[in-house]
């Protein structure tokens, strides 16, 4: 199996993913302030507006987190991940969830202290490479290939 070809893409601001985000954040802060304002034997009213006020905060927060922003590369056998004005560092990539177009990526760097960035990726950005960039995605590392078959020997 051949590895994909090295592929880059600079990542910016990703709207859909943020408003996702601050929508998640909002049902979350919700449902908990609705609660703890019942289990606090309050009226309906009072949980009603504690839990729009936490919605309303959590959203605002949520909606200003920074999107991480700089250059995601393939270079045919590791990935590396470049956040805005900063150096390269080559590590793991995961695809957490794939919408098609829309895909949450979990780069986890090799070297220490390992931080993971959670990277947010559409079509938008990848252009007329995001074919490329879903076959990098997915395929297997070239280490790996070897493993193929039993005994880790790889056949031609």
């Amino acid at each position: 199996m051949h590895a994909a070809p090295p592929v880059r893409m600079v990542l910016g601001p990703e709207p859909a993913w943020a408003a996702f985000g601050a929508a998640c954040v909002a049902c979350a802060a919700a449902n908990l302030a609705g609660w703890m304002a019942l289990m606090l034997d309050s009226s309906v009213a009072v949980a009603a507006a504690w839990a729009v006020l936490a919605a309303g905060l959590a959203t605002y927060r949520a909606w200003r987190v920074v999107p991480m922003r700089g250059s995601l590369a393939w270079d045919g056998a590791v990935w590396h991940w470049a956040p805005q004005e900063s150096a390269a560092s080559p590590g793991d990539l995961q695809v957490m969830i794939d919408l098609g177009p829309w895909m949450l990526l979990r780069f986890a760097p090799h070297a220490q202290p390992r931080r993971a960035a959670w990277l947010a990726v559409s079509s938008r950005q990848g252009g007329a490479q995001w074919p490329s960039w879903r076959s990098a995605f997915f395929s297997r590392r070239p280490e790996l290939a070897g493993l193929d078959s039993p005994g880790g020997a790889s056949r031609s």
